[in-house]
C-alpha cells in the first residue's frame, strides 16, 4: 500500500519506497509496514539514500486501515521539520579565482535559500492537504517538493565537495582509495577528468554532473541529472557539479568550459574520499 505522508515525501516521491510516518507527540519518524504482522516498523532512511535527516524515532504503533495513527498529536502542521540553509565551511571569497565571491553569495543566500523556503512551504501545504483529504492538492505539490527538495540536497552536497584551491583537501592525493578506483575504472585520472568534463558540458539546459558509486556493486560511474533531480536509489553521490547558469554565468558568461576547468582546482577530495569509503553523502 502506497502512502505519501509529510516528511516521508522524500522517500516516497523522490525515492519511490513504501514509507509512512509514525508520529507520537512532537516526534516524527519514517516507517514501513510489515504486511505479515500489520505493524509499522522503523525504516533507516539514511542507509537508503546516504542522507541523515535527523528524524527522531518513535515506538511501534498498530497499523490503521488506509491511514496513520494521529491519536497523540494535535492535528496541526507545527511539528513538521523545518529545513534550514547550511553554513558554508569556507568564506564566500575562498574559492576565488575559480568561483567569485559575488557568485557564491548569490548562489548560497538567494538560490539555495529559495529552495529551502519553497521546500518548507510545500511540505506545510502538503500536510494541510493531507489533513483535508485533498488528493488533488497533494498530487499538485509532489513536483514542487521533488524540485525544491532536490535543490536543497544537491546544493548541500555541492558546497561540501568544494575546497579552496591549494589546500590539502583540494588535491586528488587526499583521496587515495578513490583515486585508485578511478584509475581502475577509467585507466587514469586524466581520462576520468576528460570524460567527466565532457559529460558536464553535454548537459542541455540546467542540471548536474555526478561521480557516483553503486552501493551494492561498488562500481563508479559518471551520471547527469536534469534540473534539480537528485541521485537516487543505491547510487551514492561522491562528487557533484552544478551546471545551472546561476553557478557560473556572472563570472564566465557562456564560457562553460572555463568554469568546468576551474572547478577541478577546488574539488574537495577529502570529502569525496569519505563518501566513497563510508557510502554516505551529507547531513541535512
Amino acid at each position: 500500500m502506497q502512502f505519501l505522508q509529510y516528511f516521508a515525501v522524500f522517500t516516497q516521491i523522490i525515492y519511490g519506497s513504501d514509507n509512512h510516518l509514525n508520529v507520537t507527540g512532537s516526534q516524527i519518524a519514517a516507517t514501513s509496514v510489515d504486511s505479515e504482522t500489520a505493524t509499522i516498523l522503523p525504516v533507516d532512511i539514511e542507509s537508503k539514500i546516504g542522507v541523515d535527516f535527523d528524524i527522531t524515532a518513535t515506538t511501534e504503533v498498530p497499523l490503521a486501515t488506509n491511514s496513520i495513527i494521529f491519536d497523540n498529536i494535535d492535528k496541526t502542521t507545527d511539528y513538521l521539520k523545518k529545513f534550514t540553509l547550511p553554513s558554508l565551511p569556507y568564506a564566500y571569497n575562498a574559492l576565488e579565482p575559480y568561483i567569485s565571491k559575488q557568485i557564491m553569495e548569490l548562489h548560497h543566500t538567494r538560490h539555495h535559500q529559495a529552495y529551502v523556503d519553497n521546500l518548507n512551504a510545500a511540505l506545510q501545504g502538503h500536510a494541510t492537504a493531507f489533513q483535508k483529504a485533498d488528493v488533488k492538492k497533494q498530487i499538485e505539490l509532489q513536483q514542487v517538493i521533488k524540485f525544491n527538495g532536490g535543490g536543497h540536497i544537491n546544493h548541500s552536497l555541492f558546497w561540501a565537495n568544494l575546497s579552496p584551491a591549494g589546500t590539502p583537501a583540494a588535491s586528488p592525493s587526499a583521496a587515495p582509495q578513490l583515486r585508485d578506483a578511478i584509475e581502475e575504472r577509467w585507466g587514469s585520472y586524466d581520462t576520468f577528468k576528460e570524460k567527466f568534463s565532457k559529460a558536464l558540458l553535454g548537459i542541455q539546459g540546467s542540471g548536474w554532473g555526478w561521480l557516483v558509486k553503486d552501493k551494492n556493486k561498488g562500481i563508479l560511474s559518471i551520471e547527469t541529472t536534469k534540473d534539480q533531480d537528485p541521485v537516487i536509489g543505491d547510487r551514492i553521490p561522491i562528487i557533484g557539479v552544478d551546471m545551472w547558469e546561476h553557478a557560473y554565468y556572472i563570472q564566465y558568461l557562456n564560457d562553460k568550459a572555463s568554469y568546468v576547468e576551474g572547478v577541478w582546482n577546488i574539488i574537495n577530495w577529502e570529502t569525496a574520499e569519505t563518501r566513497f569509503k563510508n557510502l554516505t553523502s551529507l547531513y541535512l
